[in-house]
């Protein structure tokens, strides 16, 4: 949870004065009583269905006082904008290191995920063979390479403005060699 956080305040940090407006707005309607914490009943009833549990409560909660407060909260906000994978064998939210069937990727937002422990114990059963898994952190390494054997542009300051909330786009056209690449936050 801590990557998490870190990557949430972040993005928070370097964000525009109205992608942090949207932050701030959307943790005032999660407070729904106006005290500026965010109390457990609060948020199982106000956020999505496969974030409503106790145990990501407890986790995003880091100092323990049964709430969660604005820095607390920036963890949440970037899992609704950029929803987490989940583990296909035991359903836990895939916080730090995990694997993916490569060839079920194609597939995204449908992709096969695994936790290492699931991976690593075999507990789990696939249509597709261990060895058609990646783990993220070298699936990043591939995609770097690819990105190196394409031309990926950035659009201009304006363009980006046009999207405010969180949304990651890349494509790679393979017949020219050329493609876009849109900002994430």
């Amino acid at each position: 949870m801590n990557e998490i956080r870190e990557v949430a305040k972040a993005y928070y940090a370097a964000a525009t004065p109205a992608e942090k407006d949207l932050a701030v707005k959307y943790f005032r309607s999660l407070d729904a009583n106006g005290d500026g914490r965010i109390s457990l009943a609060e948020y199982k009833t106000l956020v999505s269905s496969w974030l409503s549990n106790d145990k990501l409560f407890r986790e995003l909660d880091e100092n323990g006082d049964g709430t969660l407060h604005f820095e607390e909260f920036l963890a949440l906000f970037y899992m609704e904008k950029a929803p987490m994978r989940l583990c296909d064998a035991c359903s836990n939210i895939l916080l730090g290191s995990y694997f993916s069937c490569l060839l079920c990727e194609k597939n995204h937002p449908h992709t096969y995920d695994l936790c290492c422990r699931c991976y690593g114990g075999g507990g789990y059963q696939h249509s597709h063979p261990p060895s058609s898994f990646m783990d993220n952190r070298s699936m990043r390494l591939l995609l770097a390479q690819i990105m190196k054997q394409s031309q990926v542009t950035v659009p201009d300051v304006d363009e980006v403005a046009k999207f405010p909330t969180i949304s990651c786009s890349i494509s790679i056209d393979k017949g020219d060699g050329k493609g876009t690449f849109r900002r994430v936050w």
